[in-house]
């Protein structure tokens, strides 16, 4: 009976003093603003507390879809259950699977996060031409939208017509009339809102556009002067009829 009390007490060793994943996730806390999200189109930053760990310092790294080299785990010098390990060189708007591992834990911990939306690349096939007399641009979607593209924003002149053409629009109609012979610097740049609210657009200088269309005029024929009028006389037995004709030489 006495054998079997020695086993049971080992066994309860070894159980209590397995190292623990208490916490994996990809945000921090801060005392006024609370949770906030360490997730960006191009980076992760993950952060873990383990306790009970076999050594005075934890050992743990992180394995991702996003590499395939493991990356070890930073603990704190101030506090030695909590560690941090960033994951960079990431798409934009992609989903990854990470997984810890703790040398003493009886188990790893999973996590799917999807990075957020990044900056696009510009408006591809950029043209304008005239609908009536309005300028009237067509465009096609980045080729790397980096997200679901909130919104272009259009300028004309360095000045701002509109920020609110819809992401899923490849065509635009200025409101105003087009005034013949104006030279219009047009610059149109797509926009992804992240999930931080930041309005991220694509370079300008990538989707600029002049147009021009010079203005035409009409040249109207001279009116006829009296000399070029021809006078004809008909004459009758009776009635002399006399009648000016006005014919155009």
């Amino acid at each position: 009976m006495q054998g079997h009390q020695v086993i049971l007490f080992a066994l309860l060793v070894i159980i209590t003093s397995a190292t623990e994943i208490t916490f994996f996730g990809a945000y921090e806390n801060f005392p006024i603003i609370g949770n906030q999200s360490t997730i960006d189109a191009d980076q992760i930053v993950l952060f873990i507390n383990v306790t009970k760990c076999p050594t005075t310092v934890c050992s743990c790294e992180v394995r991702s879809n996003a590499s395939n080299n493991a990356l070890a785990v930073n603990f704190s010098t101030t506090n030695s259950d909590r560690g941090s390990v960033k994951v960079e060189q990431l798409r934009a708007d992609t989903v990854y699977s990470f997984e810890l591992i703790c040398i003493g834990a009886d188990k790893s911990a999973m996590l799917v996060l999807k990075t957020d939306f990044g900056r696009p690349s510009a408006p591809e096939q950029i043209s304008c031409n005239l609908a009536g007399n309005h300028a009237r641009l067509a465009w096609q979607r980045p080729s790397t939208p980096a997200g679901p593209i909130h919104n272009y924003r259009l300028t004309l002149n360095r000045t701002t017509i509109t920020e609110s053409i819809p992401g899923d629009a490849t065509t635009y109609t200025m409101a105003n009339d087009y005034v013949w012979g104006t030279e219009y610097n047009l610059v149109l740049t797509a926009c992804n809102t992240n999930r931080k609210n930041e309005s991220i657009c694509s370079d300008p200088s990538l989707s600029s556009l002049t147009f021009y269309m010079e203005a035409t005029t009409t040249t109207s024929k001279p009116k006829p002067s009296p000399a070029n009028r021809l006078s004809c006389f008909i004459t009758y037995p009776i009635i002399l009829l006399f009648i000016s004709l006005n014919v155009l030489l």
